[in-house]
């Protein structure tokens, strides 16, 4: 996984780099997995980089790295990297070095200044938040505010009059929805105040996609074109400290940390020329990007994920005490 996410980091424009991968064994037409699968041209020809790696409390021994050597003359790894976090024994470095310059065993080695492990920290936010109350805004079709009020059946449809789910199904999804995670981040971490809120507050735009809602009463459609939400919200704010460390000339380092109750690993690096990234997954779990839903989630209305940032965007109002999540 740390391999991964540092190759990942530092991939060139179309290499692609794929974590447990499967080639195909030529020889016994069989498909193999590899821990990490890195592909692409270079000067036209496409070539396959593989990395294999054990995670070992002693060093390894000549027989894993010539098990790795054997397991891969048949598949279609032009360079082979073996990482061992614990280094790798006299003869299986030997046995490396003699497999024709294709292969090459990799060790971390940590940083240190002064004879002293070198580490550095930094804060990691996390927000959550839950929706209380949702109020839909709604025009007639000739797109003139509704005469009277609207008892709606608690269902969104879409263009096709298809009900799509509740309107708490639509407010928990909104709240999944990157750029709006995002500046609720990016709000609450530049408040002075963010320990102590326990709420939000924020419309958000839905004109441009076509949900409607039907009065129960007389069947009539409105168009939905926004929502107004309050709800309840939580900061977190840890510090991550990382000891630093070097794989394959690059300078890394990886930490395990509970994320909203979640083991999590999160894996920074640098590039040498004052560059840095930073990547987190669950440990047991798909890598997942901030906004985006696990695989295993049916989303009921996915075209709010298309929808931009609107200009103007305030998540914690200025309000006189604390809004009333009961009504």
């Amino acid at each position: 996984m740390v391999v991964h996410f540092i190759r990942e980091h530092w991939a060139a424009p179309g290499v692609t780099v794929t974590e447990s991968k499967f080639l195909h064994d030529s020889h016994l037409d069989i498909d193999v997995e590899v821990d990490v699968v890195i592909e692409g041209l270079f000067e036209g020809e496409h070539l396959t980089l593989s990395v294999e790696v054990v995670e070992h409390g002693r060093p390894v021994d000549v027989t894993w790295v010539q098990r790795q050597i054997a397991r891969h003359e048949y598949l279609p790894t032009n360079k082979l990297l073996l990482v061992s976090r614990s280094g790798f024994s006299k003869n299986a470095e030997i046995a490396a070095g003699k497999a024709g310059g294709w292969v090459q065993a990799i060790t971390p080695r940590v940083v240190e200044h002064e004879g002293q492990p070198v580490s550095f920290s930094l804060y990691m936010d996390s927000v959550q938040m839950r929706p209380n109350r949702g109020e839909i805004i709604l025009l007639t079709p000739d797109g003139h505010e509704p005469s009277h009020n609207v008892d709606d059946d608690g269902l969104i449809y879409d263009k096709t009059g298809e009900a799509r789910g509740t309107n708490y199904d639509l407010a928990r999804e909104i709240l999944g929805v990157d750029w709006l995670v995002r500046r609720l981040l990016v709000d609450a971490h530049n408040d002075p105040d963010r320990l102590e809120r326990t709420h939000f507050s924020c419309g958000f735009p839905l004109a441009d996609i076509g949900y409607t809602v039907r009065d129960d009463r007389t069947g009539e459609r409105f168009w939905l074109i926004g929502m107004e939400m309050v709800g309840e919200f939580r900061f977190d704010q840890q510090e991550l400290t990382f000891p630093m460390a070097t794989l394959g000339g690059r300078r890394f380092s990886s930490t395990e940390v509970e994320l909203m109750h979640t083991p999590t690993i999160v894996v920074y690096s640098e590039d040498g020329q004052g560059n840095s990234k930073l990547s987190w997954r669950a440990i047991k779990g798909v890598p997942q990007a901030v906004g985006q839903p696990s695989a295993a989630i049916t989303l009921r209305f996915p075209e709010i994920r298309q929808l931009t940032s609107p200009p103007e965007f305030d998540p914690f109002p200025q309000t006189q005490g604390e809004p009333d999540l009961t009504k």
